[in-house]
């Protein structure tokens, strides 16, 4: 009896022996983290906490995986999540808090997948999303959302976690926002947008997740924006206006060159600029710009690197053809000045490798 008694208490020392308190620290001194190792590993209750010092959440380990249940807190000390864990994985229920208290998100997991209905709440206790996940951890079947004051926000369907079919969208005032059509998760049909009063933004389609055919973009007013023809998401032309319907802009795709040939117009109708754009982008400006006073007279003219790049000003003139110092700039680098069509300094702009870096 003796004997095993002092085996128990041999068992017992090498055991507390075994386990080793353990703690981490912010750069300040106060204490991150802290529990215990066993064998090098994490054991039992670890505690991590906020640099205040107030507990943000509690975790228990086994041979250094996290297992059962954790929670979460805010700063102030209410709970802000439920975990559950099996072998350092996300297993079981799942709840998120808000603040206050009230649920936030519900859903369960099996081994890291989500499984079964995924719910979440807003602030005021009002039902903000519903989804169900199949057994591999993808959204299947319908999806809704809904702003703060009931009203639906977007309505969809999942098959095995990918969008299919119609995805509408709505404003708060329950007025249609977006209508599209998807296929495989991807979108794949007419793509309409709609201005809060209903009015017409615009009208678009998709084929594989790229922009087909024609892109037709509407002011508030019902007046044309921009009107765009696309083929598999590449830009073939492009035409702008102004609200009042007037051109303010002409972009066209060069067919030998793939660049952009681009013309710009003021408000009046003169044109304002000209010149080409990179192939990668239409925005990019390349080569040779002209620009011009809205008496159509030549105000200057750059030049930009074949990859983008402002390089050179090769003269600046006012309105009557006066010329007008361009300032320190050289070889995509110095001062530039900006004027008006009186001559009449507007801003002087700094830049560096052809790029603005100071107004």
């Amino acid at each position: 009896m003796k004997f095993k008694v002092l085996l128990i208490i041999i068992c017992t020392y090498c055991h507390v022996q075994a386990q080793t308190s353990y703690k981490e620290y912010f750069d300040d001194g106060s204490v991150k983290m802290e529990g215990a190792k066993k064998d090098g590993l994490l054991s039992g209750e670890i505690k991590y906490y906020y640099p205040s010092g107030k507990l943000k959440f509690v975790d228990y380990c086994y041979k250094g995986k996290r297992t059962g249940t954790g929670k979460e807190y805010y700063e102030s000390g209410q709970l802000s999540a439920l975990v559950n864990y099996r072998d350092d994985t996300y297993h079981g229920l799942f709840k998120t808090y808000h603040e206050d208290g009230r649920l936030k998100t519900k859903v369960n997991f099996n081994e890291g997948k989500k499984v079964g209905e995924f719910i979440s709440y807003h602030k005021n206790g009002n039902l903000e999303s519903q989804v169900n996940y199949n057994e591999n951890g993808k959204a299947h079947g319908q999806y809704v959302a809904y702003y703060n004051n009931k009203q639906l926000f977007a309505k969809c369907n999942y098959i095995n976690g990918n969008i299919e079919g119609a995805l509408n969208s709505y404003y708060s005032n329950g007025q249609l926002a977006q209508t599209a059509t998807y296929k495989n998760g991807k979108k794949h049909g007419v793509l309409n947008e709609y201005y809060q009063s209903g009015k017409v933004k615009l009208n678009s389609a998709y084929k594989d997740d790229k922009l087909e055919e024609d892109y037709l973009l509407y002011y508030e007013n019902g007046q044309l924006k921009v009107k765009a023809k696309m083929s598999y998401g590449i830009l073939l032309t492009r035409s702008s206006y102004y609200e009042n319907g007037a051109m303010e802009s002409e972009i066209i795709k060069d067919k030998t060159t793939s660049d952009f040939n681009c013309t710009y117009y003021h408000p009046s109708g003169e044109i304002s600029s000209a010149g080409q754009t990179s192939s990668f982008s239409y925005l990019k400006k390349i080569g040779e710009w002209v620009y011009y006073h809205t008496n159509k007279k030549l105000y200057k003219t750059e030049l930009y690197g074949d990859y983008g790049g402002l390089q050179e000003v090769i003269n600046c003139f006012d309105g009557k053809g006066n010329a007008l110092d361009k300032g320190s700039f050289v070889n995509g680098n110095g001062k530039l000045n900006e004027y008006d069509i009186n001559g009449t300094l507007l801003q002087t702009n700094l830049y560096k490798d052809g790029a603005i870096v100071k107004q």
